[in-house]
């Protein structure tokens, strides 16, 4: 995937990110974060991405590139497991093909993402 390519996922995860910010302050809180990872059909992931970005705290708020740090390093994490699931007689799990704009090219589907 060349840069421009990224920068159309990242740019798609942006607007969705935005349209969950109903307070406009750049800043999601767990009930915003919580929408949009609805939105994205990450429901799976819910738990583990809102105890990465916002722990215990329950006034925590995250920004965009937090939240695409996360995003992407839960999704690695579970791609990871994927292929060690596959490969169990392995010990070690070859992650080196896995890139972020590779997880953000797949998951985003090839229509628009819903942006109630």
């Amino acid at each position: 995937m060349d840069k421009e390519e990224e920068n159309h996922y990242v740019s798609q995860l942006r607007d969705v990110y935005s349209s969950c910010d109903t307070t406009g302050t750049g800043f999601l809180d767990r009930e915003e974060l919580t929408q949009l990872c609805l939105k994205l059909h990450l429901e799976k992931q819910l738990p583990v991405l809102l105890h990465t970005l916002l722990g215990n705290n329950q006034f925590a708020r995250v920004n965009f590139e937090e939240f695409k740090d996360g995003f992407i390093a839960v999704l690695s994490s579970q791609a990871g497991l994927a292929s060690s699931d596959e490969d169990s007689g392995s010990l070690e799990s070859d992650n080196s093909a896995l890139c972020s704009s590779d997880l953000l090219e797949s998951w985003f589907p090839v229509g628009p993402v819903e942006q109630r």
